[in-house]
């Protein structure tokens, strides 16, 4: 982590942009008080953790963007939903399998919110890689997934991943979470598997 990210002081903030391309927005590195991690810890233990926070806003707003651009929606138009994808059993059969409207364009919005989602994102992960599967057999559905995904990155634009780093090497240690669906897609039956593998301490 310390090569790719910037580990702070909680309270100061490093920006960091990279290509200068107007298309890619910065990525900005927000230290902040680890209190919201542990309420338990002294003033003297706050002063040992050091804490980042990835805001990748300014590119969640870029795709919503390059939808709203290349579909001809207003961003007005995308509800508030609760989560990034949709359960396949809200999907009449037919939109399963007969051709999508935004076939030509899905590959330019797919891989624009795969680079947030594989960055600083990983709650889109599970759709954008759907989409990305789909992009040459494009659908109705797949077309209302979009659509979908496009209304849950607007609405939670300011989401950032965050980490803290309180405690020695030697007290640290890795947890790793795990699950997967049973034949869960509707067409072909497949299961998906899923893990987070985390460094955790006292801290």
């Amino acid at each position: 982590l310390s090569q790719f990210y910037t580990l702070m002081q909680p309270e100061k903030v490093c920006k960091v942009s990279k290509g200068k391309s107007k298309d890619k927005p910065k990525k900005e590195y927000r230290g902040f008080h680890p209190s919201v991690l542990n309420p338990s810890l002294t003033d003297s233990e706050y002063d040992q953790v050091k804490g980042w926070e990835l805001d990748m806003s300014g590119h969640a707003e870029k795709c919503v963007e390059r939808y709203c651009q290349l579909t001809g929606t207003s961003a007005k138009n995308l509800k508030k939903v609760a989560t990034p994808c949709m359960d396949d059993h809200t999907f009449a059969p037919e939109e399963l399998t007969e051709n999508g409207k935004l076939s030509e364009i899905s590959a330019r919005v797919v891989l624009k919110c795969l680079y947030l989602a594989s960055v600083g994102r990983p709650e889109l992960l599970w759709t954008v890689n759907l989409l990305a599967r789909e992009v040459t057999k494009w659908t109705k559905a797949c077309d209302r997934r979009m659509e979908w995904l496009g209304a849950y990155i607007l609405h939670n634009r300011d989401h950032a991943h965050v980490n803290f780093v309180g405690d020695p090497p030697e007290d640290c240690f890795l947890v790793l979470f795990q699950d997967a669906s049973f034949a869960g897609d509707l067409v072909d039956s497949k299961s998906t598997s899923g893990g987070l593998l985390a460094l955790v301490g006292p801290k």
